[in-house]
């Protein structure tokens, strides 16, 4: 197992990495840690690939120092590929970082785990659930509604919103920016709306929210 630890001196200020040999695995047994750091309630890890290899730029942020390896549902690491592994930590959950410390590289292998073997854990990205998507005012007069999702990988940056009436006619289609894991917005309706119930999806990565929609005028 390899450890790439992040250990800031000061909020903000250049952080050291230090590592221990080894190979880690994508089946759940092995672990990436940062140095604890007294206050940080974030760490982010970023991840590259060293020179040779097709391009590739991934971070991935978690509320602890550590994560287990697993296929990531997106862009996940390729075993057999070495990157370079950088970690930098938050103490206001992600809203400012420390500077990230210099890389220290990591060679990815896959050994399968033994028949009915059990990983110790599974992360396969961001460990937050989201909470459920709201809109207000419901009913609304048609002018506009408010948006809010909160808990969502603060990697992705744009949500997909689709508006259906009740035939499945697509009446508003439109993306929305993420800020830090979440989406507050107020959303402008098409006048052409008539009153009556819609549906709203929202497409965010590979997750999928829906909620019903009333127009009362």
């Amino acid at each position: 197992m390899r450890t790439c630890a992040s250990l800031p001196t000061h909020h903000h200020r250049r952080s050291r990495d230090q590592l221990r040999r080894g190979e880690p695995k994508l089946n759940g047994t092995s672990t990436i840690a940062a140095t604890e750091v007294p206050g940080a309630n974030k760490y982010q890890f970023r991840f590259t690939n060293t020179a040779g290899q097709p391009a590739y730029a991934r971070t991935i942020a978690f509320p602890t120092r550590s994560f287990t390896l697993t296929p990531w549902l997106t862009k996940p690491l390729k075993a057999g590929r070495t990157y370079n592994v950088q970690v930098r930590a938050s103490f206001d959950n992600g809203a400012t970082w420390c500077d990230y410390g210099p890389s220290c590289t990591v060679k990815i292998s896959w050994t399968p785990l033994a028949p009915f073997a059990e990983p110790r854990g599974f992360e396969a990205a961001y460990t937050e659930e989201p909470t459920e998507l709201l809109l207000y005012p419901n009913p609304t007069n048609g002018d506009q509604v408010r948006i809010q999702l909160s808990g969502i990988d603060p990697e992705l940056t744009i949500a997909t919103l689709d508006i259906t009436d009740l035939f499945g006619k697509r009446v508003m289609s439109t993306t929305l920016p993420l800020n830090d894991g979440a989406l507050n917005t107020s959303l402008p309706l098409p006048g052409s709306m008539a009153d009556g119930l819609y549906v709203v999806t929202l497409l965010i990565g590979e997750q999928l929210f829906t909620e019903r929609l009333m127009i009362v005028r």
